[in-house]
């Protein structure tokens, strides 16, 4: 599952040393960003990279949902496996493309040729489309 929020602060961090060796779970408050904020709080297990460089910004988080059980009451926690910066696509969109333009088609003498020759190059390139023969039963 996944939700966009924005990432509020650290709530606090537990430590331990299990069979497979030490273990750090991190708790983070996030609000969703909605009408009715609504808020969470998501545990990280193992986290390598710190998450603090992120709070204030909206973030993209991908969790799992869990139940355990305690003294015969049930708790459910989220277990966020993936904390990303979340990017809108509008805004994605203004930023400048620094991509190299595809598609250049050089001659041999290493200039740019015409739009005309292009066109003529790539009809050229094109292999005609096989004929039909009399002993092709398929429908299409």
């Amino acid at each position: 599952m996944e939700f966009i929020g924005t990432l509020i602060k650290r709530i606090s961090g537990r430590s331990g040393e299990g069979q497979a060796g030490p273990w750090v779970i991190n708790q983070y408050l996030l609000e969703t960003v909605e009408k009715f904020p609504r808020r969470m709080a998501v545990e990280v297990f193992n986290n390598v990279e710190p998450f603090e460089a992120l709070i204030g910004k909206t973030v993209k988080v991908d969790f799992n949902i869990d139940a355990h059980e305690w003294n015969g009451k049930w708790f459910n926690s989220l277990r966020a496996y993936r904390i990303s910066e979340y990017v809108p696509l509008e805004e994605h969109k203004r930023k400048p493309h620094t991509a190299k333009p595809t598609g250049e088609i050089v001659g041999q003498e290493g200039g740019q040729q015409d739009d005309s020759d292009a066109a003529d190059n790539t009809q050229a390139a094109t292999p005609p489309p096989p004929a039909a023969s009399e002993n092709d039963d398929l429908p299409f």
